[in-house]
C-alpha cells in the first residue's frame, strides 16, 4: 500500500479520506519528495482533517529524515503551509504537538509502523 492510496481511500475507523481522492498524482509524489520530477501541471494537497493529524502523518513520513537530522521539524513547518491546504484553499500552518488518541491517529501510526 502506498502511501498515496493510504491518503486518499477512506480508512477503517475514519469517517472520510485523509487527502481529496482526486489529488493529482504525480504532484504528490513531487511535493511528499518522492520524485526529483516536477509535474506538468503542479497542485497543491488539500488536507481533510485537522493540524495535528496533519503534523503527525508529516513526522512520520519524514522521520528518517529528522532522526538523521537531514531536516528539522521546524523546517518541515516552513514547508507544510506550502504544501498543504484546508478544503476552504487556505494554507496550513503546523500547531504544536499536542497528541490525542483518535481512529486517524492510529490510522497513521499503524500505516507507518507497517511499511
Amino acid at each position: 500500500l502506498s502511501i498515496y492510496t493510504f491518503l486518499t481511500h477512506k480508512q477503517d475507523k475514519c469517517p472520510k479520506e485523509f487527502i481529496s481522492s482526486d489529488t493529482n498524482t504525480e504532484s504528490f509524489m513531487y511535493l511528499m519528495g518522492c520524485t526529483p520530477e516536477i509535474p506538468h501541471k503542479l497542485t497543491t494537497i488539500t488536507w481533510n482533517y485537522n493540524k495535528q493529524l496533519l503534523r503527525e502523518l508529516v513526522e512520520q513520513a519524514f522521520k528518517g529524515l529528522i532522526d538523521s537530522k537531514a531536516i528539522t521539524k521546524k523546517r518541515l513547518e516552513k514547508i507544510v503551509p506550502k504544501v498543504f491546504f484546508n478544503c476552504k484553499g487556505d494554507p496550513i500552518n503546523l500547531t504544536n504537538n499536542k497528541h490525542v488518541d483518535s481512529n486517524e491517529s492510529d490510522s497513521i501510526r499503524d500505516f507507518f509502523t507497517n511499511i
